[in-house]
């Protein structure tokens, strides 16, 4: 086993509501446009402490650092300018950095995604699709576009031990992804009966709090890093 990506979460400690779960105000920031300015805070800090991390030697060459997205920031003009921007004042490798947009978002976009997510490909940036199979994907516009992994949902995977559906519905997505040479990653991995069935499954990366308690700080992830550096090592 070996930390293949990570994938940043928000929350928001607030000094009268305590900590407040991006569920309850993601939606808000979305409806009053703050989505925008909050996007490109979290870009940027994510970033920086990815750099921070590679220049203790944590990081493996071919470790992934996901950020979730809004298409409101990708439908900003500025987007790329802001993006190259991050990341020459970070210093951040593009080739490191995974930008997840959500199926329902890529399918149900009004601007022109294909040429936003070409220009990303070309920088070297991975674009993944979030909470696979919640949506309805067409399989002609999937193939199209140049993403490199789909993250399956988690509603898939909790009772994946138990509902027949559910896991012939995850060993499809695994065979699709598969077929069209992409990395398909299971989220919302809980127990170990999960993750038993996806390794039979033949899926070589998941994701989910079996790994870990939900979120960890970073030192906590620094912690988690040079752990595995050693046991690679």
């Amino acid at each position: 086993k070996q930390v293949t990506g990570i994938e940043v979460l928000l929350r928001w400690q607030h000094p009268e509501l305590g900590l407040v779960m991006p569920q309850d105000f993601i939606p808000l920031a979305e409806k009053n446009g703050f989505i925008v300015p909050l996007g490109e805070w979290v870009l940027r800090n994510a970033c920086k402490q990815y750099v921070v991390w590679q220049s203790q030697g944590l990081v493996a060459d071919d470790l992934k650092f996901a950020v979730n997205l809004s298409p409101k920031q990708l439908a900003k003009e500025q987007f790329m300018d802001t993006l190259v921007k991050i990341l020459k004042e970070t210093g951040m490798p593009p080739e490191h950095l995974e930008l997840e947009l959500t199926e329902t978002a890529v399918m149900t976009s009004a601007i022109d995604l294909d040429s936003i997510l070409e220009q990303l490909q070309m920088m070297g940036i991975k674009i993944s699709i979030d909470d696979f199979g919640a949506g309805y994907s067409s399989l002609s516009r999937l193939k199209n576009l140049p993403v490199s992994t789909l993250k399956i949902d988690k509603s898939f995977i909790s009772d994946l031990d138990k509902d027949p559906d559910d896991a012939m519905i995850v060993k499809s997505i695994i065979a699709l992804g598969s077929n069209l040479g992409l990395n398909v990653i299971p989220e919302g991995v809980e127990t170990e009966e999960q993750l038993n069935l996806l390794i039979q499954y033949q899926c070589p990366m998941v994701q989910g709090f079996y790994f870990g308690k939900q979120p960890l700080s970073d030192k906590e992830m620094a912690d988690l890093l040079q752990k595995h550096k050693r046991q690679d090592d």
